[in-house]
C-alpha cells in the first residue's frame, strides 16, 4: 500500500534559534525537535491535546500541498492563516507523486459551508420566482431559456450535495459532503473530521475512508476520536510527546483514558462532581491526576486508589502506578524512621478500639 501514497514524508527547516522568544507557530511546543514524519502508510493520525500543535501543522501542510479548502477560501489566501503560512515555507514535501486531487477540511469550515449552501438554493429558487413574475407576459420558451443559468446551477448543486442538506443532522450532512467530494487517488488532509459525528457516524465515515484508500486515496487525520485512530494499520504521531513520535494505538494516553472512564466513570466523576445541587467549581474536567486538572490528588486518593480499583475489579496501568507510589512511600517512611512509629500507631489505633 505503501507504494500508492502520494505524499510520503515531510521535513521540516525551522529558522535557526537565536536565543530570542519565538512568535507563533514557532512557538508551539510539538515543533522544536521535530525533523520530519514518515508516513508509512495511507492513513496517518495526529492526536494530542488542545495546542499541542497538530491541527497547526495541519494547515500549514494544507498551505504547502496547495489543496483546495472546503466551504472557505483556500488555505493559502485565508489571512487568518498568515502565521501557518509562515511554517509551511519551512516544510520539505517528499512526494512519490504530485497530486492536486483531494482537499483540506476543518469541522468548522463544514459548519459555514452547509449553512451556504441553504443559502444558495434560497437565492436560486428566488431568482427562479422573480423570472416567473418578470416573464409572465412572454412565452413558454423565452421562460426557459431565462431560467437556464439558475435551474442549471440549482440542479448540479442538488445533484452534488442533494436537495436539503439543511434537513438532515450535521452528521448525514458531513457523510454526504464528504463523500461527494472524494476522488481516487486523492490526498485528503482533515482536522478533527469526528466533531460533527456521532460514535455511529464515525463507523459509516471509516467505511468511506475504507473505499477511498482502496482507490489510491491517502489521509492525513488531526483527531481526538479513539475511533478514527483505531483504523487498521495507521501511522499514529502523539503530538503530546516531546519530540514528537510515533505510538502504537493501545499506548495512546487518548484510549486508556477513555478506556477506562467507561469501564469505572464513578471513579473519575467521585472527584469531579460532587453530591447535591451542581459541581464543584474548582474541579476540572479530568481525573484528580490529569494533567489538565486544578486539583491535586489528596493522600488519601494516592494510598486508598489502588486498592479501591483491585477490590472493584478495576486494576489498570493506572492503579499500578498508584499502588507504586504508595509503596515508594511505606519503604521512605520505614528507611527514615524505622518500624516503631508504624508500631506505635497501630497499637495507639487499636487501644482505642479495644475501648
Amino acid at each position: 500500500m505503501a507504494g500508492t501514497l502520494a505524499l510520503r514524508r515531510v521535513e521540516l527547516q525551522l529558522p535557526e534559534d537565536d536565543g530570542s522568544p519565538r512568535a507563533f507557530p514557532f512557538s508551539v511546543s510539538a515543533l522544536p525537535g521535530l525533523d520530519a514524519l514518515d508516513f508509512g502508510g495511507p492513513v496517518c493520525c495526529f492526536v494530542g491535546e488542545n495546542g499541542s500543535g497538530k491541527s497547526t501543522l495541519m494547515e500549514a501542510l494544507a498551505i504547502a500541498t496547495g489543496l483546495p479548502t472546503v466551504g472557505t477560501v483556500s488555505a493559502s489566501r485565508d489571512r487568518s492563516l498568515e502565521a501557518q503560512g509562515r511554517l509551511a515555507r519551512c516544510l520539505k514535501l517528499v512526494w512519490n507523486r504530485r497530486t492536486h486531487r483531494g482537499f483540506f477540511l476543518r469541522a468548522e469550515d463544514f459548519f459555514g459551508f452547509a449553512r451556504r449552501l441553504v443559502e444558495m438554493r434560497v437565492d436560486f429558487e428566488e431568482e427562479l420566482q422573480e423570472i416567473d413574475e418578470t416573464y409572465r407576459e412572454r412565452s413558454e420558451l423565452a421562460r426557459t431559456l431565462a431560467k437556464g443559468p439558475a435551474n442549471r446551477s440549482l440542479g448540479e448543486m442538488e445533484g452534488r450535495y442533494g436537495r436539503d442538506l439543511d434537513a438532515n443532522s450535521h452528521g448525514e450532512s458531513f457523510l454526504k459532503l464528504f463523500q461527494s467530494r472524494l476522488v481516487p487517488g486523492g490526498l485528503y488532509l482533515l482536522d478533527e473530521p469526528e466533531a460533527a459525528l456521532s460514535p455511529q457516524s464515525q463507523l459509516a465515515f471509516l467505511a468511506m475512508i475504507k473505499d477511498s484508500v482502496d482507490d489510491g486515496g491517502q489521509f492525513l487525520i488531526a483527531t481526538h476520536s479513539p475511533i478514527l485512530m483505531a483504523i487498521p494499520g495507521a501511522t499514529i504521531y502523539s503530538f503530546d510527546e516531546r519530540p514528537v513520535e510515533a505510538m502504537q494505538f493501545e499506548d495512546l494516553e487518548h484510549v486508556t483514558l477513555m478506556r477506562e472512564f467507561l469501564a469505572a466513570p464513578e471513579r473519575f466523576l467521585r472527584h469531579l462532581w460532587t453530591e447535591g445541587d451542581g459541581a464543584d467549581e474548582d474541579d476540572g474536567l479530568e481525573p484528580p491526576w490529569g494533567p489538565m486538572t486544578k486539583k491535586r490528588p489528596s493522600w488519601r486518593d494516592i494510598l486508598w486508589t489502588p486498592i479501591y480499583d483491585f477490590v472493584d475489579g478495576r486494576w489498570g496501568t493506572r492503579g499500578l502506578r498508584l499502588f507504586a507510589i504508595s509503596i515508594g512511600l511505606v519503604v521512605v517512611t520505614v528507611a527514615l524512621w524505622g518500624w516503631r512509629p508504624w508500631k506505635k500507631a497501630f497499637a495507639s489505633w487499636y487501644g482505642k478500639r479495644g475501648r
